[in-house]
Order: structure tokens, then sequence, then C-alpha cells
């Protein structure tokens, strides 16, 4: 769970170890396989706090809790971050879009 890679992250800065875009990216996947947006978020605007930059994968991630969730609007945004990032998307992305909009259809 994201809890128990946010005590990981503990442990690396304990051990004097900086987190690299690796590390961002599976902490931003962590809480999207949860569907926990709030906490993908956080991390991804962590990860830009540390000046590092995401990438399609990272994004994609994000794109997937909001997928979860059936949150078409969250999905749209990060398609537009990546568009202001000259990220293209990729099969992940636009999975978790077809995603959103299946969940988002009422029944």
């Amino acid at each position: 769970d994201s809890r128990g890679a946010a005590r990981w992250l503990g442990r690396m800065d304990e051990a004097a170890l900086v987190p690299d875009e690796i590390v961002f990216t599976s902490l931003v996947s962590s809480a999207a396989r949860n569907s926990e947006v709030r906490e993908a978020a956080s991390w991804l605007g962590r990860m830009r706090a540390a000046r590092m930059q995401p990438d399609v994968v990272t994004y994609s991630a994000v794109a997937s809790a909001h997928a979860g969730r059936g949150d078409l609007s969250g999905v749209k945004g990060v398609l537009r971050e990546m568009r202001a990032a000259q990220l293209t998307p990729n099969v992940f992305t636009w999975t978790a879009a077809i995603v959103a909009c299946a969940k988002a259809q009422p029944p």
C-alpha cells in the first residue's frame, strides 16, 4: 500500500539516500493501484518539488488512479499536463481514459 511505500521513502531518507524519478514514479503507481487519487497527486507534486520531471509512466499512473474512480475530468487534466510537458500518451494512458469513460457512463 502507499503507506508502506511512504515508510520506505522515510527509510531512504534516514540512510541519506536521495530518491530519484523511479522511486517517485513507484510511489505514484502504488497510490494509483489503490485508486488513491489525492495520494498519487501528492507524490507527483513532491516529485516536481524535488525538481524531477515526471514521465509518461508517472502521468499514466495518475491517469489510472482517476480512471479507477470514473473521474474523466481528472484523466483529461492529466492529458493536458502531458501535452504541456510535451509528452505523448501511451497505451496505458489511453486505456485509463477509456476506463474513465466507461465508468463515468450511467448504467
